[in-house]
């Protein structure tokens, strides 16, 4: 059984497909980077895995449970931030989050 399954994931905002057929699973204890360029849909992936957002379609599992429809409250899953932003030379450096599955 995976920790985090994500199945088809489409989030559109009007004409604008944010995030295209996303699908990963992660297993218990394994570890995932997001990685991309501004705009390529990371935090819209990110605010809908968490429940912040409804996907256009598609479908997320959090151990082997559908929470695609879940109010955030009731998801099970939060983000945290595992670097705290620094300044240096005039550029913050860049935070990790690392999503974090349970209740």
């Amino acid at each position: 059984m995976n920790a985090l399954g994500v199945e088809g994931l489409i989030k559109d905002f009007g004409g604008l497909r944010a995030v295209d057929h996303i699908t990963l699973s992660v297993a218990p204890g394994e570890r995932l980077a997001i990685l991309g360029p501004n705009g390529a849909g990371k935090t819209t992936f990110f605010n809908i895995v968490t429940g912040l957002l409804a996907p256009s379609s598609g479908r997320i599992t959090l151990l082997g449970h559908d929470v695609t429809r879940l109010p955030t409250h009731r998801h099970g899953t939060s983000f945290a931030l595992t670097s705290k932003p620094k300044m240096r030379a005039g550029r913050r450096s860049r935070p990790l989050f690392v999503p974090s599955v349970g209740k």
